[in-house]
């Protein structure tokens, strides 16, 4: 096949030597070490977009301070 198959990274000589997958020529690893997390991380601050603390019942675009130092904007309902 001329299509590039997508194999976790620390399988492709399995995929190379399998009886069906070795049909293909071009084979690209992908990482596994992803985690993908369930839990929420809450902000530790969010701010109005004129800097001002957000109070608790506000609505509108707000600047999110999360514990790992990311910042982000938010739209809260």
């Amino acid at each position: 096949s001329k299509c590039t198959l997508y194999v976790p990274e620390t399988s492709i000589e399995k995929y190379k030597t399998d009886n069906v997958f070795k049909e293909f020529t071009s084979f690209c690893g992908i990482p596994t070490n992803i985690t993908v997390t369930t839990e929420k991380t809450k902000p530790i601050a969010i701010y109005k977009l004129d800097g001002q603390i957000a109070p608790a019942n506000y609505s509108g675009i707000v600047i999110e301070v999360m514990p790992n130092g990311v910042i982000r904007k938010t739209f809260i309902k």
